[in-house]
């Protein structure tokens, strides 16, 4: 019976160690430590005193103390030196902790050298079901970037690698970091039912979130396109997926939106490309409604002009005027771009082909084909200085980008201009890696992969959420789920949520002020304003125009409306009646028996639900 129950004990104890290692590796790696002192430590003093007591010298005990823990160490425990102390308790209690502990650490040293799947398979299938899991396909910076950020964020999240590369080149890159109890699962494995049975179980945790971040854009929608599959194969269309995929231009939005138009509804997909995410990252960071030289009146009308100038107009710059143009729509202010491009001509041709809205709404009439660097380009970035609020640059070498921008910032505080902003879009961190820290204190760099694949950026719940809010707001009588909301849809309440910042400094308040008033408060010092109240309604129709002008779309016109039968908007062919400034809502209300209007209001005063409160 005895013997019953110490084995009882012992296997007990064998699976408790288990679940350490599966629930949380960074306890399970302490748990070590301690065993391997236990096991060393603890038997060579164990081992030490059985051959002092034998009268053997003391280099001879610790020679010999030295070798027996080496051989408990291979489970090879020396009873004959124990033998003698049957009748002694506490000699026998350390000689079985020692010796525990030496078997459950060559347990833990076997499983991290032969059982990683076997241990990563358990965590998943013995894990907790409320954790947030994040699944990522590749193991590029990117990926370990935002996977990083995650975890440093998202403390309950659990993040898996679903990678074709070698597990030490992985496990290698993430020591050190909040990533290292990482799981790690070979994409390709060779047993079938290993894969499904492991990807069923991740795919059933809440709040699942696919990441594909290759750096070949067909690569990521070709892997979305077999998960998809694979997930239909395996009968889990009905579960609730947030599926990101990376592109590196704008080009192939429609043809990706129009790929997966008949996925489930509870599966979510979001586009975006590195230029996108920078421009984000941008706004995000450096709003202009925050840019030096901009002031606003307490009515939350502007005082100042917003002008910009942007050089070099591929991607990046192409992305940064779409957002500046988006985010810096103001009432009071005239909106102004100077555009700076060797090859301006067949860009800017080409931008507006696409966006042929812009030209007519927004001065960028500065469009200037000069060679950067040469005497005409610094010229005229000596007239425009003392009008510019921010200077962004984005060539196509990074060398060729800090350089200009150092010259330029040279340049400006030469002439007194310290106040504008620089922004230099540096892909590879290694570009500045030689330059002197102090030549680049007047030079916001954007743009390296560590900074853009952020949490913020790519997984902000908070953000999502507030968007989520904005279109329940929107929506609440006319009844529809924000699951059946096209792509379009999704992303302008995004833009929305991302725009709060910018009305509460309108408003003079922070996310802070805004729950010191609580909800009868702000309701009360919005209504007590109503001047500041129409100003920020007026503005948030300003930049929910931009937003569609930026992306393509054109006013539909009343006459155009009537012959197509009476449509406030053609999604596809992307025109909206609404697409008019505030003074010709009212004809468009009239039109449609809808007070368009109120919409704009309603944003405003609904603004500390979306600040403060959460959507249960």
């Amino acid at each position: 019976m005895i013997t019953l129950i110490n084995l009882i004990s012992f296997l007990f104890v064998i699976l408790l160690f288990c679940a350490i290692i599966i629930k949380n590796k960074s306890h399970y790696r302490e748990l070590r430590n301690i065993l391997s002192i236990v096991a060393i430590g603890g038997g060579f003093m164990v081992y030490f005193i059985a051959y002092v007591d034998r009268s053997e010298p003391f280099f001879y005990s610790s020679l010999h103390a030295a070798m027996s823990t080496a051989r408990s160490l291979i489970l090879l425990p020396d009873y004959e030196m124990i033998k003698d102390y049957y009748d002694n308790t506490y000699m026998l209690v350390a000689f079985a902790i020692t010796h525990i502990a030496a078997l459950l650490l060559v347990i833990s040293i076997t499983l991290s050298l032969f059982g990683t799947r076997l241990v990563n398979l358990m965590r998943i299938l013995f894990g907790r079901a409320d954790k947030n899991y994040y699944l990522f396909f590749d193991d590029n910076t990117a990926s370990i970037t935002l996977a990083n950020d995650i975890k440093e964020k998202d403390k309950k999240s659990v993040i898996v690698f679903m990678i074709n590369n070698c597990y030490l080149d992985l496990l290698q890159r993430l020591k050190g970091t909040l990533l290292s109890d990482a799981i790690i699962i070979a994409r390709e494995s060779p047993y079938k039912a290993y894969r499904e049975k492991l990807i069923r179980r991740v795919l059933v945790k809440n709040k699942t979130t696919l990441y594909f971040l290759s750096n070949v854009e067909y690569d990521n929608i070709k892997r979305v396109d077999l998960t998809i599959k694979r997930i239909t194969d395996i009968g889990l269309n009905a579960l609730d997926l947030n599926i990101y995929i990376r592109l590196h231009s704008d080009m192939l939005y429609p043809v990706v939106i129009e790929r997966y138009t008949t996925l489930d509804d509870n599966i979510k997909l979001y586009i975006f490309d590195d230029a996108s995410i920078v421009a984000k990252d941008l706004i995000m960071k450096y709003p202009p409604v925050s840019s030096p030289g901009m002031k606003f009146d307490h009515n939350g009308c502007a005082e100042t002009d917003y002008e910009v100038a942007i050089i070099g107009f591929g991607n990046y710059g192409n992305a940064i005027l779409r957002n500046v143009i988006e985010y810096g729509q103001f009432v009071g202010s005239h909106f102004k771009a100077h555009i700076i491009d060797e090859n301006i001509d067949n860009l800017i041709g080409s931008f507006t082909a696409l966006n042929p809205a812009i030209s007519d709404s927004y001065d960028i009439s500065g469009q200037y084909s000069y060679a950067i660097g040469s005497s005409k380009f610094y010229r005229l970035i000596e007239t425009i200085g003392g009008s510019v609020k921010q200077i962004f640059i984005a060539l196509q070498s990074d060398e060729d980008t800090i350089k200009t921008a150092m010259n330029i910032n040279s340049l400006l505080k030469q002439r007194g201009d310290s106040k504008i902003q620089i922004f230099a879009a540096i892909k590879d961190e290694d570009a500045i890696s030689n330059i002197s820290v102090n030549n680049l204190n007047d030079i916001i760099l954007i743009g390296q992969e560590y900074s853009i694949f952020s949490y913020e950026n790519l997984a902000d719940k908070k953000l999502h959420q507030q968007a989520f809010m904005i279109n329940n707001s929107y929506n609440k009588s006319k009844g529809q789920q924000y699951q059946r909301m096209s792509y379009h849809i999704r992303l302008s309440n995004i833009a929305t949520a991302t725009h709060i910042f910018t009305k509460l400094k309108l408003m003079g308040l922070d996310e802070a002020k805004v729950k010191d008033l609580g909800e009868a408060g702000y309701k009360s010092f919005i209504k007590g304003n109503p001047t500041l109240r129409t100003n920020l309604a007026v503005t948030e129709h300003l930049r929910w125009n931009a937003f569609h002008f930026v992306r393509g779309w054109q006013t539909l016109s009343i006459e155009s409306s009537k012959e197509l039968g009476n449509v406030r908007k053609d999604e596809q062919k992307k025109l909206h009646s609404c697409l008019v400034d505030w003074n010709g809502l009212p004809k468009v209300e009239e039109c449609f028996n809808d007070k368009f209007r109120e919409y704009d209001y309603d944003n405003i005063d609904n603004l500390y639900n979306f600040v403060i409160k959460k959507e249960e």
